[in-house]
């Protein structure tokens, strides 16, 4: 991937990703459960839901706190 910022753009439910939320600041590896599209384009992801790897932990996330694709699942 050329481009970080689009990142986001390619990442399918099962992947596994890595995550940087900047409030509060975390950094973890999640596995897609659910990506959820816009309002304009259904099909261009705005938010996930993820589970935390290391803790069972699931939320919703802003597609831009993907930073990369560890394993995709396709």
């Amino acid at each position: 991937m050329d481009n970080p910022d689009t990142t986001f753009l390619e990442v399918n439910c099962g992947d596994a990703v890595f995550i940087e939320n900047q409030e509060p600041f975390r950094q973890y590896i999640g596995r897609v459960i659910e990506c959820i599209g816009g309002s304009k384009d259904p099909d261009q992801w705005t938010l996930f839901q993820v589970i935390d790897i290391d803790t069972g932990f699931v939320e919703i996330i802003h597609a831009s706190n993907v930073k990369r694709i560890l394993e995709s699942k396709f």
